[in-house]
């Protein structure tokens, strides 16, 4: 039986010197499992995919603007047709062989209900993140606005399972986009990823259609990535945030009820910019009231389908 192989899909946005570690890391360590290795970049301004044009080994996808992740994820599965598809974020590095692990696991038959795989991310410490989630409702995602969640746990779980240790593998409700592994026939078989969402929470969304079509999302501790968080998104705080909101919205008005979705605009355009502004002026935030100003300005404008800078 022939081996099958895994598409690597890599979005690019600036990612500077990162991404060519990240393909680097790729050519490295994955064997006779890898696929095609896609960089779909979006208008980058830094030159960091220009690399890629001159190595036969990657297609390099340029869809000419920035048409968003979930988009871009769409363009570069196109791209290829191996059996599963990885969804790695340029800000990654494989620390050793991870393709043949994950397409073993799914390739036994006990494991056929299974159509998504994580693995364990770590830091510059080697730090675990517990980055695997639940699949939120109305009243959870209300939560992270007041930040709640973040302040007193044990009062209102977060949206991330902060409960598990994510030392073993177990079944989840959701693993990170940074490492998003998925079978393909299944990717095709959703649409892939819903391009509504121009960042943030795409990655929540096809996750919970994964599991409503009655598939299993395992997350894999015996897999070790590295994962520089926010490391594509540190210089653009309040578009970042505007962004997050965004699609906080978004996912309410696609999955939750008309009390929901009312529910989650309160939480969005008055509740958190208060307590964002509350937190920077007592210096508790990364985020200042001036950013956060500028990230509701944006949501405005975006919501009200008035033209912003996406780029």
């Amino acid at each position: 039986m022939a081996l099958s192989k895994t598409d690597i899909v890599i979005v690019n946005w600036n990612a500077g010197a990162q991404l060519r570690e990240c393909v680097g890391s790729i050519f490295a360590h994955e064997g006779a499992a890898l696929g095609a290795v896609i960089v779909v970049d979006n208008k980058s301004q830094d030159c960091s995919a220009d690399f890629a044009r001159d190595d036969p080994r990657i297609v390099l996808v340029e869809p000419g603007r920035n048409v968003g992740f979930g988009a871009a994820c769409n363009l570069g599965a196109a791209r290829g047709n191996s059996e599963y598809v990885l969804f790695l974020n340029p800000d990654t590095l494989l620390l050793g062989p991870a393709l043949e692990s994950v397409q073993s696991f799914l390739a036994a038959p006990q494991n056929e209900h299974v159509a998504v795989c994580g693995v364990r991310l770590v830091d510059e410490e080697g730090r675990t993140a517990r980055h695997c989630s639940r699949q939120p409702g109305p009243w959870r995602l209300f939560a992270v606005s007041t930040g709640i969640p973040q302040v007193a746990p044990g009062l209102v779980r977060p949206l991330e399972l902060v409960e598990f240790d994510h030392e073993h593998d177990a079944p989840v409700g959701h693993v990170m986009g940074a490492f998003y592994f998925i079978r393909r026939a299944v990717f095709e078989k959703l649409s892939g990823f819903d391009e509504r969402f121009f960042v943030y929470h795409e990655d929540l969304d096809l996750s919970r259609r994964v599991v409503q079509a009655g598939h299993t999302i395992r997350y894999m501790a015996s897999i070790r990535v590295f994962h520089r968080k926010g490391g594509t998104s540190r210089g653009a705080k309040a578009k970042a945030l505007s962004y997050l909101l965004e699609s906080r919205l978004a996912f309410a008005e696609k999955h939750f009820g008309i009390a929901g979705r009312v529910l989650l605009r309160l939480g969005v355009y008055a509740i958190e910019p208060l307590r964002r502004s509350v937190q920077s002026a007592l210096g508790l935030s990364v985020i200042s009231q001036a950013e956060t100003l500028l990230a509701m300005r944006r949501l405005w404008a975006m919501r009200a389908g008035r033209r912003v800078d996406r780029d």
